[in-house]
């Protein structure tokens, strides 16, 4: 299992079992959390338990902010009041108060604020609402769905449904004596900025230009191949072209279908 390098409970983390109970875990966590939370009662045990699992995800798993953002978007459950309550202990710092003070002359008058929104932060609130309801959605107006090829991807709200690993190995060809030779990605990337870049064709790209500028005078094709949740491993990229020009057309090597 990941992370068994991890002192204490990295011996634990090695064993079969442990992947097993993780799996367990994080089904009941999955399957019970949502509703415990939804009850005054048991909503602090559930939260400190989306805690526990979501910073241990955090550890075990190269899954970037996800944990994080997961564990702010869980305080919807609290009570409506929260964060008015937490803060109202700043109001004379930061002027929360929820009455608005006018002075008529020899007479101070308070009455309750109905400007807490702004009609701008009403319009600013409902384009991003609106953007993270459509954004999701061009996804599926590419014939892959951006599991593949990256198209759409982002923003798709397809954590964890894809399983993905890549390798790549970037060359310098000469244009004129077709020399070919590796270039050392380990002089301008760490080895996990390889190991992402790998699985994306667009930052293969990318990653080809910058080099086109290091090696001026030279084509720069990339041997790359990539395996999709149990698909064989493949060519994700044509390695006959020069990624290096940006009007590359064609570049992508479609996923070929799982044979039965």
């Amino acid at each position: 299992m990941a992370r068994s390098d991890l002192p204490l409970v990295g011996s634990w983390l090695a064993q079969p079992w442990a992947a097993f109970l993780s799996s367990w875990l994080g089904a009941i966590h999955d399957l019970f959390v949502p509703f415990l939370l939804l009850i005054t009662r048991t909503r602090p045990w559930a939260y400190m338990g989306a805690v526990i699992f979501h910073v241990t995800t955090a550890i075990l798993f190269p899954i970037g902010m996800f944990p994080w953002i997961m564990l702010a978007s869980t305080t919807i459950f609290f009570s409506p009041g929260w964060p008015r309550r937490f803060l109202n202990r700043f109001r004379i710092r930061f002027n929360f108060s929820p009455l608005q003070r006018f002075n008529t002359g020899d007479t101070i008058l308070y009455r309750k604020r109905t400007d807490v929104l702004s009609k701008p932060a009403l319009a600013l609130l409902s384009a991003y609402c609106l953007f993270q309801v459509l954004a999701p959605l061009r996804s599926w107006f590419y014939p892959q769905q951006g599991a593949w090829d990256v198209r759409g991807f982002n923003f798709a709200w397809r954590v964890m449904l894809v399983e993905k690993s890549g390798y790549a190995e970037f060359f310098a060809v000469n244009s004129v004596t077709g020399e070919r030779n590796e270039i050392p990605l380990s002089n301008y990337i760490t080895p996990r900025q390889q190991m992402m870049m790998a699985q994306d064709p667009f930052q293969i790209r990318a990653m080809a230009q910058f080099l086109g500028h290091q090696y001026p005078n030279c084509e720069i094709h990339v041997d790359a191949f990539a395996t999709l949740n149990g698909h064989p491993s493949q060519r994700i990229v044509r390695d006959d072209v020069n990624l290096a020009t940006a009007g590359t057309i064609d570049w992508i090597i479609p996923l070929k279908e799982k044979q039965r």
